[in-house]
């Protein structure tokens, strides 16, 4: 027997990286366990509504929200939180309707909430236990259970791809979902290593908006801490044409980072 033969029998063969490994994603929530959840994005866009006419916008979001976990279910899914609102932020750089930088903090801006799962809804409570989930649809919007959403069937590794359809993943990134939208967001696993799962994807959307086709692309980065079972990052960046360009055209970035109270 080969020397190097007889040492693999003695010691066992080598195990599988985590770039060769097959590995779940799932979220795994605790309770009490606190992170701080981040996004910035910006929007421009240009519209032509008549000849020689030029309408244009240009709008930054910040949002900056800290969570705790309350309660989980058997699949340690987060059922119950605690939201602290630090930031909840518009600034309008250009808009048709003001002239000059413009600062709008949304009615949520610097409140407490609790985020809990009621039945199959999801309700949002203020003050003295009171529902205002209709009261603040941006931050109902923002805290959607959209987390499963984007998650491949089954276990992945470098290399694997999955598709999820454009009204689910719109969802997943806290984005309102167009009547009739056509598309899909098609992910690919470029890595796992240390843990980690760098996933990128493609997006493309197509719907009809009053006598208006838009049509939408973007492409994005997504990290993933696969033992932990938590998000490290999201970015995503990309552009709208409607009518061709014709009627309009635009450009959008989003930005999310969470913190974890932790340090993991």
């Amino acid at each position: 027997m080969p020397a190097l033969l007889a040492l693999l029998v003695i010691i066992g063969a080598p195990d599988k990286t985590d770039h060769e490994a097959e590995v779940e994603l799932r979220y795994r929530f605790t309770r009490g366990m606190t992170y701080v959840d981040q996004s910035q994005s910006r929007m421009s866009l240009r519209l032509f509504p008549v000849e020689d006419k030029l309408l244009e916008y240009d709008v930054e979001g910040s949002q900056k929200l800290r969570r705790t976990v309350l309660a989980v279910d058997k699949n340690g899914a987060a059922t119950h939180e605690r939201i602290e609102v630090l930031d909840y932020t518009h600034i309008v750089h250009k808009s048709p309707e003001k002239e000059g930088k413009a600062t709008q903090r949304f009615a949520s801006h610097g409140k407490s909430f609790v985020w809990k799962k009621s039945g199959k809804k999801w309700v949002l409570y203020g003050e003295g236990d009171k529902d205002v989930t209709k009261a603040h649809p941006q931050l109902v919007q923002r805290l959607k259970p959209w987390r499963d959403g984007r998650l491949p069937p089954g276990k992945i590794k470098a290399g694997s791809t999955w598709a999820v359809p454009a009204a689910k993943f719109l969802v997943t990134v806290g984005q309102p979902v167009p009547a009739g939208v056509k598309g899909e967001a098609r992910f690919t696993v470029k890595s796992i290593e240390d843990g980690i799962a760098h996933i990128q994807f493609v997006f493309t959307q197509e719907y009809r908006d009053g006598d208006h086709d838009w049509v939408g692309n973007m492409t994005g980065d997504w990290r993933f801490n696969v033992k932990l079972g938590r998000d490290v990052s999201l970015k995503m960046k990309g552009r709208v044409d409607a009518d061709k360009g014709e009627f309009g055209t635009g450009s959008f970035r989003k930005t999310r980072s969470i913190t974890y109270a932790d340090g993991r």
